[in-house]
């Protein structure tokens, strides 16, 4: 059995394209991240997989069908960091979401500038297993372990609110698209918080002192 990129669906290994979204196995998946007035919505194609909207100030993505949520995202700012907690239905962390927020007022004349190149960590329960690095001024590159591009994201017209489109490469990959959607949303979410911007509680900063990818960014500008 092999499932679906784009929706998850499980499939027979000589299935050439996925019933439910029509989504081709021998292709890159291709996504869009598209606001509403009240919510974000998770297309493939033409077909809605899932909706995020918030909840008691906690982010749930829910699929079509679903009357419970399928990802819970529960975030937080502590100076620079902006880290979201992505939690399964039965409120197990599947992933951490750490992103690198730059201050502009603290980058004056004579500071330290961090590179514009590394974003964000994604861990998992033991260790960082994808690192997201900018691509020209607001595109992303999701890179695994061991050095593959395994998903690309540009921003739609109108960055920040207005969304992202997105490719899973081919390679190996081990979120689902419902968790891609999530990480996504945690970076537009970075990007519309501030240094008072009241977040649940979570103590899930976990990068694994074996291979600490957060310094792994380009020193360039």
């Amino acid at each position: 059995m092999k499932s679906c990129a784009a929706c998850g669906l499980p499939a027979p290994d000589e299935s050439l394209a996925c019933a439910f979204c029509g989504q081709l196995y021998a292709q890159p998946a291709n996504f869009s991240l598209l606001p509403t007035a009240t919510s974000f919505t998770w297309i493939a194609g033409e077909t809605e997989l899932a909706e995020a909207r918030i909840e008691d100030g906690i982010w749930r993505i829910y699929s079509p069908n679903s009357e419970k949520p399928l990802i819970s995202l529960l975030a937080i700012r502590r100076d620079n960091k902006f880290t979201a907690a992505l939690l399964d239905r039965d409120l197990s962390r599947v992933a951490s979401v750490v992103i690198r927020v730059r201050d502009p007022k603290l980058e004056g004349p004579g500071s330290h500038v961090v590179s514009n190149r590394f974003v964000a960590v994604v861990n998992d329960e033991l260790r960082t297993v994808l690192v997201i690095h900018g691509d020209g001024p607001t595109g992303f590159h999701f890179v695994n372990r061991l050095g593959d591009v395994v998903a690309l994201a540009s921003p739609r017209e109108g960055f920040v609110l207005s969304g992202f489109d997105a490719i899973v490469t081919g390679r190996s990959y081990e979120f689902r698209p419902l968790e891609l959607f999530s990480i996504l949303l945690s970076l537009i979410l970075a990007q519309l918080s501030g240094p008072d911007t009241d977040f649940a509680d979570i103590d899930h900063l976990c990068i694994d002192e074996s291979n600490n990818l957060e310094e792994s960014g380009s020193e360039d500008i």
